[in-house]
């Protein structure tokens, strides 16, 4: 606990409650994390960019949370606990620091991820800069096998973000910074009913509203996905993820759940003339995704419609198959009337119901 900014006094920490107004606001809630939030914390804390306030929500832990925050705050004036009485879930929580909220720019940070000492300045760098930016995500590190991986987060510019979108969310929502003018007046907040993919319809209400997501390729936080979520909270997130899908196709044609299981190269195609009519997202970065998604069409054998996911067969030199996103899995294929079989060389056989070129998996 070294980031102190000196001895705490009740009228240093009325200051920087009520008297400071800070460029930045960073909001975190937490749950039940008392071994692993002064991680998080000591992260904050270490920014080289130091005007902020950090806004913590303690959604009603029963354990030694609230024990932590309070040592953190008299240590830094720049804490501020917000507690909730009862467990509220994240949702709530982020809205309760939202309304809170000071800042010109509000960054986000889980109660299980650290940011790199030099993200909140380069963030509030770009937003200064680039007063057209209402979003600034970055890319993120994630640990595996206790190694770090490095990923890019999402692309830029908005206007390839926009389209991507429509396929998936692909933004580290614990990496974003926003433009607290662009929310309030357009009276954005979280969205309680989609839970666990409240970030994406949050992008979706961002982008419907005119505004602006880029993004930092340089990872600037170290990101723990999937960390101690079970089987429920994918499911969750899953239901809610294709109903924001599907409003975001219902703009272009009367989309239905089966769209959603599509390889993402068909859907591209049935968008592209849609597009054509709606002119809602940018074509030039629309034929991009065509592609970036989708071999030649000479190389295309069958589409696969599978229950953890859609993809393109395509033909080797050798005559194996492989998938177009995933070349590592490859194997041989036996056809039997409309009922193909795929030999999979590191997996067991599984069989495709084929209606022409479109195959859905059976078992």
């Amino acid at each position: 606990m070294s980031f102190c900014l000196g001895r705490y006094t009740p009228w240093l920490s009325f200051y920087y409650h009520h008297i400071k107004t800070p460029t930045v606001t960073i909001v975190m809630s937490t749950y039940n994390r008392a071994p692993i939030v002064p991680a998080a914390i000591e992260s904050v804390l270490g920014q080289t960019y130091k005007d902020f306030e950090f806004i913590i929500i303690n959604d009603g832990s029963p354990d030694e949370t609230a024990k932590v925050l309070k040592t953190y705050a008299k240590l830094d004036p720049r804490i501020i606990v917000l507690t909730n009485t009862q467990n509220l879930g994240l949702i709530a929580s982020l809205n309760k620091g939202l309304t809170a909220a000071r800042g010109k720019y509000v960054a986000r940070i889980d109660d299980d991820d650290q940011m790199l000492p030099e993200r909140i300045e380069k963030q509030v760098d770009y937003m200064q800069t680039h007063p057209d930016a209402d979003v600034l995500a970055t890319g993120y590190y994630y640990i595996k096998n206790n190694k770090r991986v490095s990923r890019h987060g999402c692309p830029s510019p908005s206007a390839q973000v926009y389209v991507n979108m429509h396929f998936a969310n692909g933004i580290a929502h614990p990496s974003t910074m926003f433009r607290m003018s662009f929310f309030k007046d357009n009276n954005i907040t979280y969205n309680k009913d989609f839970p666990y993919a409240e970030d994406y319809k949050l992008w979706q209400d961002v982008l419907w509203a005119g505004g602006h997501i880029e993004c930092l390729p340089e990872p600037l936080i170290e990101y723990a996905p999937g960390k101690g979520k079970n089987f429920k909270y994918y499911h969750i997130q899953k239901q809610s993820a294709d109903k924001i899908r599907l409003l975001f196709l219902k703009k272009f044609f009367d989309a239905q759940k089966e769209d959603l299981a599509l390889p993402t190269c068909l859907l591209v195609q049935k968008l592209i003339p849609a597009n054509n009519e709606k002119n809602i997202l940018d074509k030039k970065r629309l034929a991009d995704k065509l592609r970036t998604d989708c071999p030649k069409e000479d190389d295309i054998v069958y589409y696969l419609i599978h229950p953890t996911w859609s993809d393109t067969l395509v033909r080797n030199k050798n005559g194996t198959y492989h998938r177009y996103s995933s070349p590592g899995d490859y194997g041989k294929i036996q056809l039997t009337g409309d009922e193909l079989t795929i030999y999979w060389s590191n997996y067991k056989p599984e069989k495709f119901k084929c209606k022409q070129n479109v195959c859905s998996f059976i078992r």
